[in-house]
């Protein structure tokens, strides 16, 4: 009978010969395991809600700190109409960020006229969270709050006649 080579006595012959470059590909090959594990270990606390970074913010407007007090009409879910004092946080061209003493429901309509603050119209609550005894919600306002950023104007045109 002929002796055959197998493929593991070629790979113990290699070992054998060039253990420094055995070496070098076991310490890449951990170094490899080790950054993959600190990906997923990363990835798996940012997915916990345990991230210290904040999230980008996606708005498309700037919002700008603001104070003032206003009221808010909105209807609960029985389509009764309330009214509800309301702290301003901040404010931006299509929006603002308002604390309220009570829960106004996610996706419902309110309507604000303060125009002593600039700020008038129609929106929709994105957000309510309570926050330190009280409720912090987010209002979009597709047409405009009417507010405008510092240094613009408004433009007044005439009409020639």
């Amino acid at each position: 009978m002929t002796d055959r080579a197998t493929p593991e006595d070629g790979l113990e012959e290699q070992l054998a010969t060039a253990p420094e470059e055995h070496c070098s590909f076991q310490t890449s090959l951990c170094s490899l395991h080790d950054a993959v594990n600190d990906a997923h270990q990363e990835t798996l606390h940012a997915s916990s809600g345990r991230s210290s970074a904040r999230k980008k913010n996606a708005r498309r407007k700037q919002r700008y700190p603001a104070s003032g007090v206003l009221r808010v009409l909105w209807e609960d879910s029985t389509g009764r109409e309330r009214i509800s004092k309301a702290e301003l946080i901040d404010v931006s061209v299509s929006g603002l960020q308002l604390q309220l003493e009570e829960k106004i429901p996610v996706h419902t309509y309110l309507t604000c006229n303060a125009p002593d603050l600039g700020i008038s119209g129609r929106g929709s609550v994105r957000y309510c969270n309570f926050l330190k005894g009280k409720y912090r919600a987010g209002v979009e306002f597709t047409g405009g709050t009417g507010w405008r950023e510092p240094g613009q104007q408004l433009v007044k045109r005439s009409v020639a006649g």
